[in-house]
């Protein structure tokens, strides 16, 4: 289960360093990481999130 705290810090940080790839660095993750990241606030966006306790199927 992906933090959905660090997914909201990654699209901050990509919307004021104008790049997910800036982001990534400064937050010291792989650009694929900072991707998975914002694709999953993209499908939250779509059908909305939930925090579930960890080890549970959504």
């Amino acid at each position: 289960m992906m933090d959905s705290l660090l997914s909201l810090r990654v699209f901050a940080a990509g919307a004021e360093l104008r790049g997910f790839a800036a982001a990534a660095g400064r937050l010291k993750l792989s650009a694929a990481m900072a991707g998975k990241h914002r694709q999953k606030l993209e499908k939250c966006s779509r059908r909305g999130c939930r925090n579930e306790p960890a080890g549970a199927s959504a």
